[in-house]
């Protein structure tokens, strides 16, 4: 399994990281917390759900 960083995929989809966290908190985009005991979650997404988000994004004319 291959599992990307929120900067990773702020690159990937030229978006801020602030919009990345947006996609997850709205539940958007798929992540899971990697984070153990901490108070911060550790966000990573899984490059396969980054290709379902990719592939259901409305295109803007």
């Amino acid at each position: 399994m291959e599992w990307l960083k929120i900067s990773e995929v702020a690159k990937i989809l030229s978006i801020s990281e602030k919009s990345v966290r947006r996609l997850i908190n709205t539940q958007k985009l798929r992540a899971k917390n990697m984070s153990t005991g901490q108070k911060k979650p550790q966000w990573r997404i899984h490059v396969q759900w980054l290709e379902e988000f990719k592939e259901n994004i409305p295109i803007q004319e």
